[in-house]
């Protein structure tokens, strides 16, 4: 069964490496690239050719609307997922670019549900 490519990009190194473990043991999916700032993301990008990168929307590095369109101008095909604090944190936030929001304080659980949801157009092809 094929692996979907997962790229994390979040500055806190300790949520990096148990998002690592657990999506390794939970999913069907290999971590392509871990990046700690916006610069790192893009090389990983062009390097990694992730299928899904899961962003924290706080990344160093000033992550906008622009820095989604780019990253799928680097890879059409790639989903992104933004992770963030709270709805209340940027109420502006639109989706034009990213294909999910799951919010921190959420359960692992839903970011499971929508990862599984997002890996199925991968593992389909």
């Amino acid at each position: 069964m094929p692996r979907v490519r997962l790229l994390i990009a979040d500055d806190n190194l300790v949520l990096q490496a148990t998002l690592k473990d657990l999506l390794e043991k939970v999913t069907a999916s290999v971590i392509v690239g871990q990046v700690d700032n916006v610069s790192a993301l893009y090389v990983a990008m062009q390097d990694n050719a992730p299928d899904i990168v899961l962003l924290d929307w706080q990344l160093p590095g000033t992550p906008d609307e622009l820095l989604l369109k780019r990253l799928h101008e680097i890879n059409p095909r790639v989903r992104v997922i933004v992770l963030d604090t709270g709805a209340e944190a940027n109420p502006g936030m639109s989706s034009t670019y990213a294909d999910a929001f799951v919010y921190k304080d959420e359960s692992a659980q839903h970011l499971f549900t929508v990862l599984a949801e997002y890996s199925m157009q991968f593992i389909a092809q």
